[in-house]
């Protein structure tokens, strides 16, 4: 059904304020407004920038942007244009802006692939950069930004060598078989920006030159309200990570109360219990059935790609990542077999039983819960305990479990329609009960919408 397409090839554009303003003002309309009170000139050049699915915007802290063939290369590769790379050395990661689709911030780390968070339409990245010192304590290499979400993945597996080869043999790439979840975007990369794909995804960055840095980073009466408005964002994006050290106190009450009750302290468990707080408060992102808008990539076209080309047997869900919210209906998964925790400290034992190992944090996260809402622990009237008076956590595993603790994973696509989705005139598939990411999942889902202050 897919015919050949020729690709829009991704172009830097120099502009000025009234040339983006229009659109600036659908996605960040208060933004725009502060703006507008400036009326900068044509001198405060912004580039406008579209990205392919999959390109990556910064590599290990390191801009990246097409040049005059089209290829998206790194800032110091010689072939971008001189003005472009001396307005944007700034900082390592100069000020930006999201203005169409989406964006994915991930670090890759000990073979797997771990989102920080998610940036929309109207959203900016570079702010912390922008406000700090040149020689401040934030490690620029660990970020790595692409266009569309890195972290998407098939539910069911996607190995199959026949498959594949249809693949390599309709869309001329050298995809391999993958293995791993991880893997599974590098194949959908390859396959998205082929010309016999029929989707011409990209998303759309604006990066605001130095003579804007210049102005925020000054102490220019006119730029005050421009210099409040991003201090005000960069504090609202990182009121979970400044009070860390006061929640490492609250964990180690934690530990002490385990302790108190004789029960082993297993820090493997307590960290992913720290991480379902941070992905319950939106801090993290945690995983969704991917919906048919594109927002994070050409998810309609790659799933009739693999219904067509590869043969996939099962309903096509493509899952994405998303920062959680308890002030809206929905449901979210992170998974115990595919976790994308980061350890601080190597693992003490491999997960032998994911089974078990979902029963006890289970029983970790209900006592948590009811330490935190009696009291005990002493984070009243924080989003902590917002989250454990009105989310539910379920946890369920593909195999039955006698203990009746867990749920089992067919059920998740029951609740959540959001799995069953398939393209238009396939009919009905079945759910991929079996998939690593189901065998050993928690779902967080809000009791109701919480009331905002």
């Amino acid at each position: 059904m897919f015919v050949s397409m020729e690709k829009i090839k991704p172009v830097i554009r120099k502009l000025a304020w009234k040339d983006v303003r229009a659109d600036v003002a659908l996605v960040n309309p208060d933004f725009a407004r502060i703006v507008d009170e400036l009326n900068p000139g044509m001198d405060y050049i912004i580039y406008r920038i579209s990205y392919p699915f999959g390109a990556r915007i910064f590599d290990e802290g390191l801009l990246h942007a097409p040049n005059e063939t089209g290829d998206v290369v790194s800032i110091d590769h010689g072939s971008l244009p001189n003005d472009f790379v001396q307005q944007l050395s700034y900082r390592d990661i100069p000020l930006g802006m999201v203005l169409t689709k989406s964006l994915e911030n991930h670090v890759e780390y000990r073979d797997k692939v771990i989102p920080l968070s998610v940036f929309s339409a109207g959203d900016f990245f570079g702010v912390w950069e922008t406000l700090d010192p040149p020689n401040s304590f934030f490690p620029k290499t660990s970020w790595n930004i692409t266009s569309g979400a890195r972290s998407l993945f098939m539910l069911s597996k996607i190995s199959e060598e026949l498959g594949n080869k249809r693949l390599r043999d309709k869309y001329n790439v050298s995809t391999l078989r993958a293995k791993k979840y991880k893997d599974h975007w590098s194949i959908f990369r390859d396959v998205a920006n082929s010309p016999a794909f029929a989707a011409d995804w990209n998303s759309e960055v604006l990066f605001f030159s130095d003579k804007w840095f210049d102005k925020i980073s000054s102490k220019d009466k006119a730029w005050s309200n421009i210099r409040g408005f991003f201090h005000d964002y960069a504090w609202k994006v990182s009121v979970f990570w400044r009070h860390q050290i006061t929640w490492d106190l609250v964990w180690q009450r934690f530990v002490d109360i385990l302790k108190n009750y004789n029960i082993k302290v297993n820090y493997n468990q307590l960290e992913t219990l720290k991480q379902f707080v941070a992905i319950g408060t939106g801090a993290l992102p945690l995983f969704v059935p991917s919906d048919d808008l594109n927002e994070v990539g050409p998810i309609k076209e790659l799933k009739l790609t693999f219904m067509e080309d590869y043969g996939l047997k099962y309903v096509p869900t493509i899952m994405r990542p998303i920062h959680f919210s308890m002030h809206r209906s929905m449901f979210g998964y992170y998974s115990i077999y595919e976790p994308t925790l980061i350890e601080s400290v190597p693992k003490s034992r491999e997960i032998l039983n994911v089974m078990e190992v979902a029963r006890e944090l289970k029983d970790l996260v209900f006592l948590f819960r009811e330490k935190v809402l009696d009291g005990t622990l002493k984070v009243e009237s924080t989003p902590v305990y917002e989250l454990m008076k009105n989310v539910e956590f379920d946890f369920f595993h593909s195999d039955p479990d006698l203990s009746g603790k867990l749920k089992l994973s067919h059920l998740m696509a029951k609740d959540d329609s959001g799995f069953m989705v398939m393209p238009d005139g396939y009919g009905n598939r079945e759910f991929c009960d079996s998939a690593k990411f189901v065998k050993g999942c928690v779902r967080l889902k809000a009791k109701k919408p919480a009331i905002l202050n």
